[in-house]
Order: C-alpha cells, then structure tokens, then sequence
C-alpha cells in the first residue's frame, strides 16, 4: 500500500495560478486519490485566502470532495500542546521571539504535528520552514512534489 498524504496550500495556490501545476496536482491527486487526506489546516488557509468569486469554486472542487469522504485531518487537543512546544524550540534555536512568529511558520508546526498524529506524510514545496520542523517532530515526513510510490 502507498503512503498516504496530504497536500500543502502552496500546491493548491500553484495549481490555481499555473496550468502546468495544475496539471501536476490533477495527475498526482488521480494516482493517489485513495490515499490523499485534506489538512483543516490546509482548509483554514485556502479559506482565508480565497477571493469571493472564487470561494465557491474551492468549496465544490477542493474541499467538499474531502469533508464528504470524510478525509479531513484536524489537530487534536495534544498536538496544539506540543506546537507551543515546538514554537518555544524553533525561537530559542533559529528567533524570532514566539509573539513574532508569523501565522504561516505557526501553521506549519500544527500541519506537521497533525501529518505526524495521522501517520499522513506531507508533500510541499516548503523545505525552508519544514526542514526546520522535522527535527522537533519526531515522525513527521514530508516529499518535494511530487512523490510516485
């Protein structure tokens, strides 16, 4: 059995701006379907960056196949816990300040942790702040798109 993922926002948003991604995120999304999950963080974040003539469009074609399916990914009691764990790490390590964070980096923390708790592995395009989190979330994994076994 392949492992099973879930997909970053920033593929969504490359998909949504460029033909070929998308073409990338439909062939990937075709092959893996019965393996693929939604991260509510994902969700959150799509959400909030979707224009209103657009929102409609997200909801049918990204999200509501997931929430159908049942295919959402949430972070748990435990794992909000563990990210301000994380965050205190990450500041002391590599700053800034945890109130300086941007909502972004915090994101990335709960997204790996839920990936972790869900033993979903991550494909992004974001080595810059994942690579800095993996080694404080034992157990998470992620892949540069796009993965093929």
């Amino acid at each position: 059995m392949p492992a099973r993922y879930t997909l970053d926002t920033n593929l969504y948003v490359d998909a949504a701006r460029d033909p070929a991604a998308r073409a990338s995120l439909a062939g990937f999304s075709e092959a893996f379907a019965p393996w693929l999950f939604l991260s509510g963080i994902v969700a959150l974040e799509l959400r909030a960056g979707v224009q209103p003539p657009d929102q409609r469009r997200l909801e049918r074609e990204v999200l509501d196949p997931f929430v159908r399916r049942g295919r959402v990914l949430a972070p748990a009691y435990a794992q909000w816990q563990e990210a301000g764990d994380v965050m205190r790490q990450l500041a002391s390590a590599h700053g800034p300040p945890v109130a300086e964070m941007s909502k972004s980096l915090v994101n990335d923390i709960h997204l790996a942790l839920t990936c972790r708790a869900h033993g979903v592995r991550l494909v992004t395009r974001n080595i810059r702040d994942f690579a800095r989190i993996a080694p404080l979330v034992p157990g998470f994994a992620f892949d540069l798109p796009w993965p093929t076994a």
